[in-house]
C-alpha cells in the first residue's frame, strides 16, 4: 500500500535548517513514499517564469488559499529556489515529491491582471452565474483557437523540470470538471466541439441541451475529457513524470460519468501511476436539489 501526504509549505519552516523536514517526519511516526505539495491554483503553472532568478511565491502557493497561519507557525515568503531546495531534501530522504493545485484562478499581489482575466474564455459558463465557482476550465479553448491543454502540457512539464518533481497529482477542478455537467459549461466553444446543433430560435442553450440532449452532452463530455487527461499523462509519462488522479469529487465510477463526465477507465488506460480515492464522507454536507 502507497503511504502518502498531501501538504502545504506551511507544514514546513523556511527559517529553519533542513526546513525541518526531519521533525516533521519524526512528528507523523512514519515515512510516506509519496508527498504532494498543495499550492491551490493551476495559476502556479501558467504564470510559471522559470528559475533564472530567486523571486517570492505567491501567497496562494505558500499556503492554502494564502491562509496566515496553522498551528505551527505564520505563513512564510517561500521563494521558488526555497521550494526546489525542500523538494531535494525530501528527496534525499526517499520520498517522491509531487506537485498538486486545483482549476481555481488566483489573486495577484502585484496588481497584474489574473491569468483568467487576461483569459476569460476559459472560465466556465453556467446556468446561474451567481453561483459559479470560478476556475478555469480544462477542455476549453484560447480565443485564437488553440486548446489550452496543449498550453497546460508544456507549462505542466517546465515546472516539473525547472523544480525536480517527481510527478504531477492531477487533482480537483483538472481531475474533473468542477461543476456537474447539467450546470456548466455551457458555452458557446464547448457547444461547438460537442456537435449539438441548437436552433436559432433558442435562447437558453443549457435549458435546450439539458431537456433534448442530455444523453449526447454526457457523452460528449465523456470522451472530451478523456482525451483531455489521457494527453496530459501521457504527455507527462514521456518525460519520465509519473501522474496520480484524485476521484471526481468521491463519486463511484457510474456516477462520476453521468455527473462530472468522468470516466475512470480512461484514467487506467492512459496509463496514471495512481488513482486518489477520496473520502470526506465524515465532513460531506448533504445538499439535495442544492449541491451542484
Amino acid at each position: 500500500m502507497l503511504v502518502s501526504i498531501w501538504i502545504e509549505l506551511i507544514g514546513f519552516d523556511r527559517e529553519k535548517e533542513n526546513f525541518l523536514v526531519d521533525e516533521y517526519i519524526e512528528n507523523i511516526g512514519f515515512m510516506p513514499q509519496k508527498m504532494s505539495l498543495h499550492l491551490t491554483s493551476v495559476d502556479f503553472v501558467n504564470t510559471h517564469k522559470g528559475m533564472d532568478t530567486e523571486y517570492v511565491l505567491p501567497a496562494y502557493a505558500c499556503s492554502y488559499a494564502g491562509h496566515p497561519c496553522n498551528d505551527d507557525r505564520l505563513r512564510q515568503d517561500w521563494t521558488n529556489y526555497e521550494m526546489r531546495a525542500l523538494i531535494k531534501k525530501l528527496q534525499s530522504k526517499g520520498i517522491e515529491v509531487y506537485a498538486s493545485f486545483f482549476d481555481m484562478e488566483a489573486e495577484t499581489e502585484t496588481g497584474e491582471k489574473k491569468f483568467s482575466e487576461l483569459h476569460p474564455e476559459l472560465l466556465a459558463v453556467c446556468t446561474n452565474k451567481a453561483e459559479t465557482e470560478k476556475g478555469i476550465m480544462m477542455i476549453k479553448r484560447f480565443a485564437d483557437g488553440t486548446y489550452y491543454e496543449d498550453y497546460l502540457l508544456e507549462k505542466l512539464k517546465e515546472v516539473c523540470r525547472d523544480y525536480g518533481f517527481d510527478g504531477v497529482q492531477i487533482a480537483d477542478g483538472l481531475s474533473s470538471p468542477r461543476n456537474a455537467i447539467w450546470f456548466a459549461d455551457f458555452s458557446d466553444d464547448l457547444i461547438e466541439q460537442s456537435g449539438i446543433k441548437i436552433p436559432c430560435a433558442v435562447k437558453d442553450k443549457a435549458k435546450y441541451i439539458n431537456e433534448n440532449c442530455r444523453k449526447e452532452w454526457m457523452n460528449f463530455y465523456r470522451l472530451r475529457w478523456n482525451a483531455f487527461l489521457t494527453k496530459i499523462i501521457k504527455g507527462l509519462k514521456a518525460e519520465g513524470i509519473k501522474t496520480a488522479v484524485n476521484s471526481a469529487w468521491t463519486r463511484d465510477p457510474l456516477e462520476s460519468v453521468y455527473r462530472y463526465g468522468t470516466d475512470y477507465r480512461a484514467i487506467k488506460e492512459a496509463g496514471a501511476d495512481y488513482l486518489v480515492v477520496e473520502d470526506v464522507s465524515s465532513d460531506l454536507a448533504i445538499l439535495g436539489f442544492e449541491d451542484n
